[in-house]
């Protein structure tokens, strides 16, 4: 059994204050920033929780694999924006400056599905075991030994397949009214994440080695106002003509676990 190997980046972007004038993701302009232009009737308070909701999106995105990055639909991860917004209604306080408390409601995101067209649960049917290390930012997931053959729904043309995993950290957010902006109130954890790719893997009728990878943030003082969100992904992919071809809309990514 081998512990997979690790990858932890930083997110280095100013989150002082935020402005949809910057670069949107393709992914996440679809109808999200088309709908805060011309939605006359949002409120410019509704639309300060909005903006945020879609920055806390966007440093989600930001975080994934390429090959995860894929498989979202721009409509769904429009509907993720929109999840992240009603976060703020179980929060007290006026409309358009309530907190977005992640850490304390981020478990009702558990079970997002970033393509609803393949439900993960459906699509991977081999039993996996997730557990959080010694430390709170360090997660680790165990696969069994499985079939693929039998225990991965996909199409006829899948030949192989890779699990994505993704520990991103998300701050909880809250209206300064001095500056009139929101801000998160863990800054320096905000964005950070930790990626694991398993190697290319063929679809057989024989059982795969046991698999177990460990992701980790590296952060070793407390973490306080701040989610830990593990997202999980099955990729699917046909070989042709010397190359592996991603099927993306074959793929599945869900919000596992918050811790």
């Amino acid at each position: 059994m081998n512990t997979a190997s690790i990858a932890i980046q930083d997110i280095s972007k100013e989150y002082n204050k935020f402005n949809l004038k910057n670069p949107v993701s393709d992914i996440l302009t679809v109808g999200v920033k088309d709908k805060i232009h011309t939605d006359k009737k949002v409120s410019q308070s509704t639309s300060l929780e909005r903006e945020v909701a879609l920055e806390i999106s966007k440093t989600l995105l930001a975080s994934f694999s390429s090959e995860m990055v894929e498989i979202c639909e721009s409509y769904h991860c429009t509907k993720l924006t929109t999840q992240f917004k009603g976060l703020s209604k179980f929060a007290e306080g006026r409309v358009g400056t309530r907190p977005i408390c992640l850490s304390k409601y981020g478990k009702k995101l558990t079970g997002f599905e970033f393509n609803y067209d393949v439900p993960y649960n459906k699509a991977l049917n081999a039993k996996y075991h997730i557990k959080q290390g010694s430390r709170r930012d360090q997660v680790i997931i165990h696969f069994p030994a499985f079939v693929p053959d039998k225990d991965l729904e996909r199409s006829k043309e899948a030949t192989n397949f890779k699990i994505n995993t993704c520990l991103v950290a998300l701050s909880d957010f809250r209206y300064d009214n001095v500056d009139e902006c929101y801000k998160p109130l863990n800054h320096d954890l905000h964005g950070k994440y930790s990626v694991h790719s398993s190697s290319m893997l063929p679809i057989l009728k024989m059982p795969t080695d046991p698999m177990t990878s460990q992701l980790c943030l590296d952060q070793t003082s407390m973490i306080e106002n701040t989610a830990l969100l593990l997202i999980m992904s099955v990729n699917f992919f046909t070989y042709d003509h010397g190359r592996f071809v991603h099927l993306k809309k074959d793929g599945c990514m869900q919000i596992k676990q918050v811790f």
